[in-house]
């Protein structure tokens, strides 16, 4: 069992993952998924947070959501493997790796190519570290943080493109994540896939 602190932080790391789903959702995104599963006739599985489509060709991107408690925390190059540094698997996943998995981009990656998917990103309510950086850019993976978050939402708020300038300065992510219900982004949930 798990002890109430780590359930705790799973449940708000969902809820991350649905609001996240919601607001691309609500930004007219096509075909916006959350909890995504891809198997394979060969067994191996791949779990996805959310995932949508962009541009002309309906190409699939894939975000990997990584939330943090503490909104100024850093997300770190070796943190993988269902949120540890030690690599360990999703025990949701079988794997049949598409390449070799050494840090978090490689992760997001792998899981690009097994899904077979154009884009991928990581997500977080917080920030990243200059060596994730330095490496996501290098593989071409997309990194939104914070401050890119709050974009989003300043974008879903605007009324004909007209951005609402009165709380545009004042918005509170934590507080708008906290505030997220299961029923507003249960509908969003994914089907099955084949890659």
């Amino acid at each position: 069992r798990q002890p109430e602190q780590q359930r705790q932080i799973n449940r708000e790391a969902t809820k991350f993952e649905g609001f996240v789903a919601r607001l691309l959702y609500d930004l007219h995104l096509k075909d916006v998924e959350w909890n995504v599963f891809y198997t394979r006739k060969d067994g191996s599985r791949r779990q996805v947070d959310i995932q949508y489509k962009r541009g002309l060709l309906s190409k699939v991107v894939l975000l990997e959501c990584k939330y943090r408690t503490s909104p100024n925390a850093r997300i770190y190059l070796n943190e993988f493997g269902n949120g540890t540094t030690n690599g360990k698997k999703n025990a949701t996943e079988k794997r049949s790796q598409e390449k070799e998995i050494s840090h978090l981009v490689d992760e997001v990656d792998e899981r690009r190519i097994y899904c077979n998917a154009r884009y991928g990103v990581i997500i977080t309510n917080a920030y990243f570290d200059s060596q994730l950086r330095y490496i996501a850019e290098q593989q071409n993976i997309e990194l939104w943080d914070k401050d890119v978050l709050t974009d989003l939402v300043k974008k879903r708020s605007s009324i004909l493109g007209i951005s609402r300038l009165s709380w545009k300065r004042n918005i509170d992510l934590e507080a708008m994540i906290n505030k997220t219900r299961k029923r507003e982004y249960e509908f969003l949930k994914g089907g099955p896939y084949r890659s």
